[in-house]
């Protein structure tokens, strides 16, 4: 195979750069968010290019867009490492259970019995419509709080936990479906949510519109789903800032995009949040589950 030219590296690490810098700029278009997305991609391709600097003898270069690449792939808090805290045991510890169920799933009782098997204290569900939603009433059933949605703003939102409901809180809203329940440490709001895909989409608009709702619940926040973008684009970061939450643990792949480029779109926010994740099989869905054991902070 035929080595790149020292120039043709240069431009092709000029436009890596420039696609890993476009991933930091969705404050001020939401296009950036759709760079963020395939950040990791980038990043790797960027580390590639720089190695093939080095070995064709551009060594200043090559070391920059070598450390970049790796840099911002160890930044974004995907690998085995770094975000990962084990809760350790005890009733203070949140077990949860996140799911994008696809609608119309052929089998959504493969998805409660999953859920059934683990034995969550909270769950989360998206697309939990059509016949997906025929596992609702059994969830109902074994969960003492719990709100489903069917409002156009949050068609099949669902929200499980097995702590107590405070009276009159479930609501339906933008994008969400949430409940407070008295958890572990106190009052805490559990939050179920799915976003549009990013730019061109409508991603951006929808968390925008989202961020003075959760501002206005007063107490700690989980609030879990489909955000369909990655946790470090601008858009989660927004939410995240107004619940006064963080991403638990590392970000696991979710989905497949084109049933190829592997993203991590299903994440776990909580106040003071510290614990650790892992996927969870698709269960006949186009996602990859989360599970995720951690505890709260203080709101």
């Amino acid at each position: 195979m035929k080595m790149l030219s020292p120039k043709a590296l240069r431009i092709v690490a000029g436009g890596l750069l420039v696609a890993v810098l476009a991933g930091f700029l969705g404050d001020l278009h939401p296009v950036g968010d759709t760079f963020a997305v395939f950040r990791l991609y980038v990043a790797g391709a960027l580390a590639l290019v720089g190695a093939l600097q080095l070995q064709a003898g551009v060594r200043n270069q090559g070391l920059v867009n070598l450390g970049l690449g790796l840099g911002v792939i160890v930044m974004a808090g995907v690998l085995p490492f770094g975000r990962q805290f084990p809760p350790g045991e005890g009733a203070g510890v949140v077990r949860h259970y996140q799911k994008n169920m696809l609608y119309h799933n052929d089998d959504p009782r493969r998805v409660l019995d999953d859920i059934l098997a683990r034995g969550p204290t909270v769950v989360t569900l998206q697309e939990a419509a059509g016949s997906s939603a025929l596992i609702l009433d059994n969830l109902f059933d074994r969960y003492p709080a719990g709100v489903a949605c069917d409002t156009p703003e949050s068609i099949g939102l669902a929200v499980f936990a097995a702590y107590p409901p405070v009276a009159d809180t479930a609501f339906c809203a933008t994008r969400m479906a949430g409940v407070q329940v008295e958890g572990p440490t106190g009052p805490v709001w559990v939050i179920s949510t799915h976003l549009r895909w990013v730019w061109p989409y409508m991603n951006a608009f929808h968390a925008d519109r989202m961020v003075p709702e959760l501002a206005a619940l007063d107490g700690p926040k989980i609030i879990a789903g489909d955000f369909n973008v990655v946790p470090w684009a601008a858009s989660v970061e927004r939410i995240a800032q107004a619940a006064g939450a963080e991403r638990v643990g590392r970000a696991v792949v979710t989905y497949a995009v084109a049933g190829v480029l592997r993203v991590q779109i299903d994440n776990i926010l909580a106040t003071g949040g510290r614990g650790v994740t892992r996927a969870l099989p698709k269960l006949g869905s186009d996602h990859w589950g989360v599970w995720a054991e951690y505890t709260l902070g203080e709101g």
